[in-house]
């Protein structure tokens, strides 16, 4: 071959997961949707899994302050991503706020134009109770404009959006196991491979058979719990150690440190309190632009708080067969952090990081060079950028940052926004 033709050929080897390109290695990065509240052997396992498969590196795209339970992480985000570094993962960016409080359809959007945004190549990864080909056979079915149909006219007739959709499985296809629609793991993934066929990005797919306890159940298994299990513990002072087992050992000890410095956990009561004192002085018109309201819920909401004297009485008092509790918190949570509507129209203005090892650091600087928006480390010189949609996201995560920092047992940051930087952990790449 001509010396001079074989120049203008690109050769692209693909081996266990690198690309080179002209002799330079392009890491091939797989991305995690997370709330790591908090980061437990299981996380660590999908992590681990990951990694084998031949990916050179993790990112996780992780909920900051407030998770979409509709409440309070039960630590800060720059602590829970220095955990995920130590269990592993080698960059932490954080999910926007007005997505990781947002139904899963919203979460899983808010994470694949993340990923999208920062211009790398690479998967996603997750963990599932069903196959990837079952996935994308009942993504096909669940999303198609028949459902759809079927769905809106069900929530007229009083169901919620998940029970239509069961229902409309178990008419129209009873050969298919409408049982995984039961897995909130199993419904994030088919929310991630809509959200990536929406966006018509070239993400590939890559899922791990999770293991271990069910989402937020109080049954353990060996070495595995559930997230919501070790918050628990973590409240009790008595039965802190009790979680042990359930943790890497690095992230454990960050945890009880943490808990001995007042770094955690969140304090739900303060939290309630300080919602109910924002509720109460809306109406139903500010109710109205808020994220998720739809339906005239705005007024069941105003006549619910008058009913109310806390947040749980509130929830009751809301909840219709049209709403599952879990969205009603959702939407209460929207208003008390004034996420609305239009919030969710401008899409992803920036990239949030949280914390990085080595390996991190290579990928940030990659991704700075790739990247379609500004990758940021704290929100200082945000108003310097002159773009509305970026300042306007900034003052979310403001006042976002400003609440949780109230609900802590020692407030470490008069304006965690603004004094608090990426957590670099050394050495930390497993």
């Amino acid at each position: 071959m001509n010396f001079n033709i074989s120049l203008c050929i690109i050769i692209l080897i693909y081996t266990n997961f690198k690309y080179y390109f002209h002799g330079v290695i392009i890491l091939y990065t797989a991305f995690i949707a997370s709330e790591y509240n908090p980061f437990h052997n299981g996380h660590k396992y999908l992590i681990d899994k990951t990694k084998a498969a031949g990916f050179d590196s993790v990112v996780a795209v992780m909920s900051g302050n407030f998770v979409q339970r509709g409440e309070p992480a039960v630590a800060d985000k720059f602590f829970r991503a220095e955990a995920a570094v130590l269990g592993g993962a080698d960059l932490v960016i954080e999910l926007p706020l007005k997505y990781a409080v947002s139904t899963a359809s919203y979460f899983a959007k808010g994470f694949v134009d993340t990923v999208n945004a920062t211009g790398m190549s690479g998967a996603i990864s997750f963990g599932a109770s069903a196959e990837t080909d079952e996935l994308l056979k009942i993504k096909e079915i669940i999303f198609s404009e028949k459902c759809l149909d079927y769905t809106e006219k069900k929530i007229a007739d009083g169901l919620s959006n998940p029970v239509a959709k069961f229902q409309f499985l178990k008419e129209n296809y009873p050969d298919t196991d409408c049982r995984l629609l039961n897995d909130a793991n199993n419904i994030l993934a088919l929310e991630y491979i809509n959200a990536i066929d929406k966006s018509e990005s070239a993400l590939k797919l890559f899922s791990v058979k999770r293991i271990g306890a069910s989402h937020d159940s109080d049954v353990t298994t060996g070495e595995y719990s559930s997230a919501g299990y070790i918050r628990r513990k973590i409240s009790e002072a008595s039965s802190f150690d009790a979680v042990r087992m359930f943790m890497p050992n690095d992230v454990f000890d960050l945890y009880k440190e943490g808990y001995n410095d007042g770094s955690l956990p969140v304090d739900m009561k303060a939290f309630d309190v300080a919602s109910f004192s924002r509720l109460i002085s809306f109406d139903a018109e500010y109710f109205r632009n808020i994220n998720n309201v739809t339906g005239g819920i705005e007024y069941r909401i105003e006549d619910a708080i008058k009913k109310s004297n806390d947040l749980s009485v509130l929830y009751d008092n809301i909840k219709s067969r049209h709403y599952t509790h879990s969205r009603i918190r959702q939407i209460i949570l929207s208003a008390v952090l004034g996420i609305k509507k239009s919030d969710l129209d401008r899409g992803v203005s920036y990239i949030r990081v949280l914390a990085f090892n080595d390996k991190g650091r290579e990928i940030l600087h990659q991704m700075k060079k790739s990247a379609n928006i500004p990758v940021i480390s704290n929100l200082s010189k945000v108003n310097e950028t002159n773009s509305e949609s970026i300042i306007a996201d900034a003052k979310l995560d403001y006042n976002a940052g400003k609440l949780y920092n109230l609900l802590l047992p020692s407030q470490r940051f008069l304006n965690p926004e603004y004094d608090n930087h990426p957590v670099y952990v050394k050495n930390s790449s497993t």
